[in-house]
């Protein structure tokens, strides 16, 4: 049997808001085998199982003291992985998105001469890793994932010249079975159920309330282009209720995932405002699944996401609110004078391709 390790530092299962650990707290629950071994802290929601190896946090959280003690704050993860390797001769490590934890890892393997034994997967979340030493890092991974080919094309040609690691690419799936459009019967009993108007136009802008994620940009271009037009309503997720005050905006704070479905369902727009590179993003998927006209920044690999304007509208200058205005008021008027004019293959994303694809690249 093929021995593969989970090394997390978020707590497994997770409930926790957040694309990775999500997308893994799915696939333990898809693939409960698939995992040999898992090493990660104690989560809220914790399983009594003995593939688990859990970890306390480390004792000092200082960072200059973690900067001098390098291995400090991932060494017992490793103490729990040599448990491990006492007992198997080959193993394979998954670390998800933790460049620091990756070289703890690699660095004390080499020192224990242990390193031959273990094939390190590295699963890159973002769109590139933030480091000045790159071949340090393609010296330390056997094998590198990642979410979509705009981000694989760029480390393949870093690599060109080399032969340090594999590349694969697997998009993220989404859960079709509960982010789905719905009729408008039932978007408006979601929309009373919310104490919602039902004859309102609703767009929807969710994400974490960081200024590269680029909610200033879209209030600033909303004050503007709502000021006619009485009929829209701006929901926002994920940010402080109490940190704006908007005509024609909510500010709805967190909500859990699981609670997420029926606000893309009542919402006609989602506003997907990033200004950097992402990974692939999970809410502006999730909002192409359940049917929203999709307005997202024309930032590496977004362009991908939406197939190159197949599947939605590609906002250029994303960092300008009257960028923003005009293609607000583009597609508010495509939308009233046609409907909602882009379709996404149903299989596109799908959860059941992500989990399919992530049995083969671990058992391989």
């Amino acid at each position: 049997m093929k021995v593969n390790v989970l090394i997390s530092y978020i707590g497994l299962p997770s409930d926790k808001i957040g694309s990775w650990n999500l997308m893994f707290t799915r696939l333990l629950v898809a693939k409960p085998n698939l995992f040999t071994h898992i090493i990660c802290p104690k989560s809220s929601n914790y399983e009594d199982d003995e593939k688990y190896y859990y970890v306390k946090p480390p004792k000092i959280n200082s960072y200059k003291f973690q900067k001098i003690f390098k291995h400090y704050r991932y060494r017992n993860y490793y103490k729990q992985l040599k448990k491990i390797l006492s007992r198997e001769s080959e193993i394979t490590i998954n670390i998800v998105d933790n460049i620091n934890m990756l070289f703890t890892i690699h660095q004390l393997l080499i020192k224990d001469k242990n390193r031959d034994k273990v094939r390190i997967i590295y699963h890159l979340h973002g769109f590139d890793i933030d480091i000045n030493n790159k071949v340090d890092f393609y010296n330390a991974v056997d094998s590198l994932l990642v979410l979509t080919n705009t981000s694989a094309i760029i480390h393949k040609e870093r690599l060109s010249d080399f032969n340090f690691c594999q590349i694969n690419q697997i998009y993220n799936g989404i859960d079709s079975e509960k982010f789905k459009p719905v009729p408008p019967s039932v978007q408006k009993e979601i929309k009373k159920r919310l104490n919602l108007d039902e004859n309102s136009i609703y767009y929807l802008w969710l994400s974490q309330d960081r200024e590269k994620k680029g909610l200033h940009v879209i209030i600033n271009a909303w004050r503007d282009f709502s000021k006619d037009k009485p009929n829209i309503r701006l929901l926002v997720i994920g940010t402080d209720k109490d940190k704006y005050q908007e005509s024609q905006v909510s500010f709805l704070g967190k909500i859990p995932n699981n609670e997420l479905p029926k606000y893309y369902q009542i919402a006609s727009f989602f506003l997907f405002s990033t200004l950097c590179n992402e990974g692939h993003p999970l809410a502006l998927t999730e909002a192409l699944i359940s049917g929203c006209y999709c307005l997202s920044s024309n930032i590496e690999p977004l362009p991908e996401i939406l197939d190159y304007g197949n599947y939605g509208v590609l906002v250029d200058n994303p960092q300008s609110s009257i960028s923003w205005i005009n293609h607000l008021e583009k597609t508010y008027q495509d939308y009233i004078n046609n409907g909602h004019r882009f379709k996404i293959p149903i299989s596109k994303y799908s959860l059941k391709s992500w989990l399919s694809n992530m049995e083969k690249l671990l058992l391989e």
